[in-house]
């Protein structure tokens, strides 16, 4: 019964939907790229989605919640690193377009581009969970957070479909980079913009009681 209770009231928290709503997501976009693009080319944009995306899941499954619990500073060595692999990020992608640009877009030529062009959304990807890691972390907006995931959840699901309308299959190429400026534009400047507003509210109250 103990058991039971937990349980219960673990799926009454926003905590769970949001979990619910980004596991929900992910399986329908994938099942959304087979439906638009077919096996072969979605099994194209799963590997480089996944190579592409590996930074910032990297970052966000392993040391990016510890940087904020424990309130850690970046060190300068890390930095640099950032640095070099963002020039390298840009590197690759003008490589990839100058490949492209001489031999046409062959699969493997199209396949280097779809990775490069990840990578490149990667930047915007960590930071948008950075922040969002954050403000769970660190401040007392967390179930603000999990809300906003169900809405961040819900625009996900229209990149695809939208995507495929505008220019057919090989536009969902960029279905990754779209949902990681998704990311930035939800957690890091639509969120602090919210909880600055909401601090600002709280403040004119308390002056106004306080008069």
């Amino acid at each position: 019964k103990y058991i039971n209770n937990i349980f219960g009231n673990s799926l009454k928290t926003y905590s769970f939907f949001s979990s619910f709503f980004i596991q929900l997501t992910n399986l329908i976009w994938r099942i959304l790229i087979i439906m638009f693009c077919g096996k072969i080319l979605a099994g194209i944009y799963f590997s480089s989605f996944a190579i592409g995306s590996l930074p910032s899941t990297i970052f966000n499954t392993s040391f990016g919640p510890t940087i904020h619990k424990k309130k850690l500073s970046i060190s300068g060595f890390f930095k640099v690193l950032i640095y070099v692999y963002f020039i390298s990020t840009i590197s690759f992608f003008l490589y990839s377009l100058n490949k492209i640009s001489h031999y046409g877009f062959t699969d493997s030529n199209f396949h280097l581009l779809v990775i490069s062009t990840s990578m490149i959304g990667s930047f915007f990807m960590i930071k948008g969970t950075s922040d969002r890691q954050y403000f769970i972390q660190n401040t007392k907006y967390k179930n603000l957070i999990f809300k906003i995931d169900i809405i961040y959840s819900l625009f996900l699901l229209t990149i695809v479909p939208l995507l495929f309308y505008i220019g057919g299959a090989k536009m969902i190429a960029l279905s990754f980079f779209i949902a990681s400026i998704f990311s930035y534009i939800f957690f890091s400047i639509c969120c602090k913009k919210i909880i600055k507003l909401k601090w600002i509210y709280k403040k004119l109250l308390l002056f106004y009681y306080w008069f």
